[in-house]
């Protein structure tokens, strides 16, 4: 939230952005008690990612919020994005699947430093989403008319799919975490 709004404090100062500013100052007050703890995990423990977007919420017309995060189980998350795609999706499944590319490609970024550390991930990291449609577009033999806009960000998807960097897994949205970082504060 902090670096949504710090890119708009100091040269676009607007009505909106004060009230974010004051929504984001509600909420910290309204969280104090709330710790962010790291546990200490086994090395051979693998990390996990999920990844979340909203369709059509960004502050210009198309825009969407969206963004992933990264940590071991039972610990933080020690890696957050959220971010405004530059690419404007004009569905839902077009929004999630932007941010599910960028989720992946954290991904093996974190894997390969990983392996420079002697951290081998054993096994495809598993990435939870809760966009059915993004996840059926992944198995798909054939992309149809509707959905191929979409065809190179699913093709990425796949692949990592298919060299086992990623598994991909559907949550179900009411629990899915990513949901407190990739929605915007400036959502009423």
């Amino acid at each position: 939230a902090f670096v949504a709004v710090a890119q708009h404090a100091s040269t676009n100062l607007t009505k909106r952005v004060w009230e974010a500013i004051l929504r984001w100052c509600h909420y910290l007050l309204a969280t104090k008690d709330t710790r962010l703890h790291f546990r200490k995990v086994d090395p051979s423990t693998p990390f996990t990612a999920a990844a979340d977007s909203s369709c059509l919420n960004g502050p210009l017309p198309g825009s969407s919020n969206g963004g992933f995060c990264l940590g071991f189980p039972g610990s933080g998350a020690f890696m957050i994005r959220c971010l405004i795609p530059s690419k404007l999706a004009d569905s839902s499944a077009g929004a999630e699947a932007i941010i599910a590319c960028h989720c992946v490609k954290a991904v093996a970024a974190m894997r390969m430093l990983c392996e420079e550390l002697d951290l081998k991930q054993l096994g495809p990291t598993p990435v939870a989403m809760d966009a059915q449609a993004v996840l059926d577009g992944t198995t798909m033999d054939r992309v149809s008319r509707a959905s191929r806009w979409m065809a190179a960000r699913l093709a990425i998807l796949r692949q990592m799919v298919a060299n086992s960097i990623t598994r991909l897994v559907k949550v179900p949205t009411g629990t899915h975490i990513p949901d407190i970082f990739t929605k915007p504060i400036t959502d009423p």
